[in-house]
């Protein structure tokens, strides 16, 4: 009984507008989950103050690891007045 009262509701209303409100809702999770590549940088932009350099990810995965700083790295780290 309830659900023929549902029915008899969704004539009343605006059954397009629902309709479309719910396909609008279905494509937009599906197109969203759908999507399973993930990218990755291969470098980072150091900004600090008006000084800019490019490190790649494998010298700042080095520098974490080992503390050992590329000659690169270090001198960004100097023009920055960083300690590392």
């Amino acid at each position: 009984m309830q659900i023929w009262q549902f029915f008899n509701r969704l004539k009343h209303a605006n059954f397009t507008f629902v309709f479309s409100q719910i396909v609008a809702l279905g494509i937009s999770a599906s197109v969203l989950l759908h999507s399973t590549n993930a990218n990755a940088a291969e470098q980072v932009v150091l900004k600090y103050g008006n000084f800019q350099g490019v490190v790649s990810v494998k010298e700042l995965n080095q520098f974490v690891e080992t503390g050992k700083t590329t000659p690169a790295l270090k001198a960004y780290l100097q023009a920055a007045q960083q300690n590392p």
